[in-house]
């Protein structure tokens, strides 16, 4: 191979790309190399120039670079070589400039002293280039980031002994924020140095970092570094062998506030502990995060066991009237966002069935935007409140009945005279048709007045649970009258003026009724020469922000306002303030026990409503209530007399007393049913047990000898579950009725009936279809 041919190919195969340019610049022959590097065939590089524009040329410095900089042309300019020039070149294949490495170097023919070409070789170092500008990017950052970022950052050495144990450490290096951080400049220093006394520190900071470096773990944790009383979260990790860093982050602010918060709750937790009323508190979504000691003690729910539960799992609560639950309270207050209490009789049954009254109110918990983030309850047991009240207002209906003792005996015996006389008349003389009817006539109206006596009278004096249902209070303020009618003096004169259309409140009508009766004999005493006693009603609408909704908290809404006036000799200005308080009176001394306003205070609060008075010495006073009206009570119509049913079937009558046994066996047949009479509970089982399948109906006494109603009743049950029963009774206990028409299909008729509600009655339970 000549000379020649060994050069072509060295220039052919050679990693370099070589380019050679003629004397005018003009490219003459390139090799593979340079075609490859330069995205450009043979064909195409020929005849090119460096001052061709597609090379869009750069310097290291980014700056443009002219075609007379080019390597090259310098070369042909002066005759010299050029070593090692970067330049940056325009890459057709890519959008990024390629990086060369050029070096020139001149031949001469001989006698001349300028080049006739110039001979280019280049190496592409682009991925070189462009690994060191990102090394040296990440550097900066990094740099950046150890100098100017929020953590501490220091770089380490262990320091050993000849036995290999970690006895020190060196820092190397440190940004500005740990000598911020710590308030020492450690670089060149030991940290036994740099930190006197921090090998008496009980963390061990020298072996815990010798632990990093040895097993090359990463460490985190949070420490407190007692030469400067601060507190650190300290990440460590093992750069290289023998070397460390260690980043560092102050929370001594965190660590103070944390402490606070856990003093804080400590003092919220021995608050709830020490007050006497029960607390639950719970997030918006109804689940409990906390209770007190007493809450756990009317629930019968531990806290452990509670936390994580939804509220009414553990917080049941009933109506102790109708028995139905509640609504959710937290509920309530996320919907309207303002505390919220529960209604009158609310019964809390705990875990083992305890049943008690609790008082309670609800109210949110808000965070610092104003936003609901949960509902805190605070609720007591009012149970010895409840049945106090209940004696004291048993103790007045007692007190009061005294009061109508001696009218009532005087009215009764009034009415009985009346039917004696009028049944002495019919049994001894002989009268015409007309006078006969009126002397029945007053024998029946005599009667009925007399029954509806004892009927309100019941009502008054009834005592057991408070019930809770739509009360017509008109209603109620005409039993008060008609009591009041037959006890105070004749010379005081009773109005009424009841003109508001809705007169249902939800409540007790015993309670209310007793309410206006004590407010009426309270009246009658302040005159005892006479005068008027008016009951005026009327319907008012209260809005929020009136003076009696802040005094008594009430509700926005309809309310019924009752005024009991009258015209007798007033309360002095300075008594009004203590008016309701228990046992104040101003009479004089036996003749008054200061419960009754207390009572009846009581119950208008029960009844979430108000009661005040207004009175003027010798011009008479004025108390208002205001209750608030039962918006869902449907209108009651009045039930027009109907003339007696006839009927068919055979009736057991199981009554002790001859005179109604016999009235009330006439009053049947001549409606048309066969009957047959028994005198006790124990005669009536029998003749039932005898022919069970005689009877279509059996009406069945309370109080009789032998065997009372109730017992017969569930004894009847027992020979026949289907068995239709009417329970007659004068006087029974509301809570007996109620369980026996949970047994069984039965009605009610009170004594005394007429012959009317007797055929009504007895037709509509046969009218029933059988279960």
């Amino acid at each position: 191979m000549t000379e020649s041919e060994w050069l072509s190919t060295v220039f052919q195969i050679m990693p370099l790309g070589a380019v050679i340019h003629a004397a005018d610049g003009r490219i003459i022959a390139v090799n593979p190399a340079a075609c490859s590097i330069l995205g450009l065939n043979a064909d195409q590089l020929m005849g090119l120039t460096a001052h061709d524009p597609r090379w869009q040329s750069i310097d290291e410095d980014g700056k443009p670079l002219t075609g007379d900089q080019h390597p090259v042309m310098i070369t042909l300019r002066t005759g010299k070589p050029v070593c090692k020039m970067l330049v940056g070149i325009n890459d057709p294949r890519r959008s990024a400039k390629r990086w060369i490495l050029t070096s020139s170097t001149p031949e001469f023919r001989a006698g001349e002293d300028r080049p006739h070409r110039v001979c280019v070789l280049f190496e592409d170092i682009t991925d070189r280039r462009e690994a060191e500008e990102a090394k040296f990017e990440a550097e900066d950052r990094f740099r950046a980031l150890f100098e100017h970022g929020p953590i501490a950052v220091a770089h380490h050495r262990m320091i050993y002994d000849n036995a290999g144990l970690a006895i020190d450490y060196l820092f190397l290096d440190a940004n500005d924020n740990y000598l911020r951080l710590t308030g020492v400049d450690p670089r060149g220093k030991r940290v036994t140095e740099a930190f006197p006394g921090i090998q008496a520190d009980p963390f061990d900071w020298i072996g815990r970092f010798d632990q990093v470096v040895r097993t090359g773990e990463t460490m985190r944790f949070q420490q407190h570094l007692q030469v400067n009383d601060r507190w650190y979260d300290c990440v460590g990790y093992r750069t290289s062998p023998g070397h460390f860093v260690a980043a560092f982050l102050e929370i001594t602010e965190q660590k103070h506030t944390e402490a606070a918060l856990r003093a804080s709750e400590e003092n919220l937790r021995i608050t709830l502990e020490s007050i006497g009323d029960a607390v639950i508190a719970t997030d918006a979504q109804g689940i409990i995060v906390r209770m007190n000691r007493v809450a756990e003690n009317l629930t019968g729910w531990g806290q452990a066991e509670a936390v994580g539960r939804k509220l009414l799992e553990v917080f049941r609560i009933i109506s102790a009237a109708t028995r139905i639950p509640c609504e959710n309270p937290v509920e309530r207050v996320l919907a309207s966002g303002q505390v919220v209490g529960l209604a009158n009789h609310t019964a809390l049954i705990a875990r083992d069935g305890t049943e008690r009254q609790i008082a309670d109110s609800g109210a949110p918990i808000r965070n610092s935007a104003g936003g609901i983030v949960g509902v805190v309850l605070v609720f007591r047991d009012v149970t010895g409140e409840y049945e106090l009240q209940e004696q004291l207002s048993q103790s007045r209906k007692l007190d009061a009945l005294g009061q109508l003792a001696g009218g009532v005996a005087h009215d009764f015996n009034n009415m009985l005279a009346g039917i004696m006389s009028a049944a002495e008349l019919l049994k001894t003389r002989s009268h015409d048709a007309t006078r006969r009817d009126r002397l029945l006539e007053i024998i029946v109206s005599s009667s009925d007045r007399a029954a509806d006596l004892t009927r309100k009278l019941l009502t008054f004096a009834r005592k057991g649970r408070v019930s809770s249902t739509s009360v017509p209070v008109h209603e109620s303020i005409a039993g008060a009258i008609a009591l009041l009618e037959h006890s105070i003096d004749k010379r005081v004169v009773i109005r009424q003026k009841l003109t508001a259309l809705r007169d249902k409140v939800e409540g007790d009508l015993s309670d209310l009724q007793n309410v206006f009766l004590n407010l009426g004999i309270n009246a009658a005493h302040a005159m005892p020469q006479g005068g008027e006693l008016t009951f005026t009603s009327r319907e008012v609408q209260i809005q929020t922000g009136d003076t009696i909704v802040t005094a008594f908290s009430l509700t926005s809404g309809p309310y019924l306002e009752i005024v009991v006036r009258d015209t007798g000799s007033g309360i002095a200005p300075q008594h009004l303030p203590r008016i309701f308080d228990p046992f104040f009176t101003t009479k004089p001394q036996g003749q008054g026990t200061g419960l009754g306003l207390t009572a009846a205070y009581g119950t208008v609060r029960q009844h979430r409503g108000s009661i005040s008075v207004a009175s003027e010495l010798g011009r008479g006073t004025a108390f208002t209530i205001l209750l608030p009206i039962d918006l869902g009570a449907a209108p009651v119509k009045a039930a027009r007399p109907e003339a007696p049913q006839p009927g068919r079937g055979c009736i057991l009558l199981v009554e002790d007393e001859e005179v109604i046994r016999a009235t009330t066996k006439i009053l049947l047949t001549d409606l048309g049913y066969e009957v047959v009479t028994a005198v006790d509970g124990a005669a009536g089982l029998a003749a039932f047990a005898a022919e069970p399948g005689r009877f279509a109906l059996v009406i069945l006494d309370m109080i009789m000898p032998v065997m009372d109603g109730r017992t017969c009743f569930e004894r009847l049950r027992a020979l026949d579950e289907q068995v239709r029963v009417v329970i007659c009774s004068g006087f029974s206990q509301e809570h007996d009725i109620a369980a026996m028409r949970q047994q069984g299909e039965c009605s009610l008729l009170r004594k005394p009936y007429r012959e009317t509600e007797l055929a009504a009655t007895v037709a509509d339970i046969l009218r029933r279809p059988r279960k």
